[in-house]
């Protein structure tokens, strides 16, 4: 089987989802029977193994306001790389971008595809901008992380709280699996 993980949230610099991804790469450098690609972005182009997992860099420029984290911006090299690496899976650890990119080939290239919802956008909003309790922000907040997350074959919640969450807005398919962090 062939696994890809694509990513905004994976920064050089530690986090959660670092380390779940590194957890993941651990835990399957001995299965032979599954071939991980790992897409992140990068300060430049690149490729390399870690253990039995390709890592694909793509240059990306970094979140506005946060010098932590990059965010992929390229769908056309995202598309390439999805045709080159021919997956059976593919999971999606972001809400931005990317999933519009895996949606738009998964009936072509024919795979399952497969949410990490690691990241409430809602949340992430209001705290950004200090506006809690405006039904706007929530409304528009939770009508795009349905789009994002409703055409998935999967999705995971990493707690039961998070799950239900996103049953109340209508995404469904989902299941919970714990970080283990």
């Amino acid at each position: 089987m062939r696994l890809l993980d694509i990513t905004h949230f994976y920064s050089e610099k530690g986090g959660g989802i670092k380390t779940y991804i590194q957890n993941k790469i651990e835990y399957l450098k001995d299965k032979e029977d599954i071939q991980h690609t790992l897409i992140i972005p990068g300060e430049e182009d690149g490729e390399l193994f870690l253990k039995r997992t390709k890592i694909i860099k793509i240059k990306s420029p970094y979140f506005p306001f946060n010098n932590h984290y990059r965010l992929l911006i390229n769908p056309v090299k995202l598309s390439n790389i999805l045709k080159q690496e021919k997956p059976d899976v593919v999971e999606i650890g972001s809400p931005f971008l990317i999933p519009t990119v895996v949606n738009s080939k998964k009936e072509s290239l024919k795979y399952k595809t497969v949410g990490f919802f690691h990241s409430n956008l809602e949340s992430v909003v209001e705290n950004i901008n200090k506006i809690k309790g405006k039904i706007i922000v929530k409304k528009i907040a939770r009508s795009y992380t349905y789009k994002t997350y409703s055409n998935l074959d999967l999705v995971i919640a990493p707690s039961y709280y998070v799950k239900n969450y996103l049953l109340d807005i209508g995404v469904q398919n989902v299941e919970v699996i714990y970080h283990g962090i």
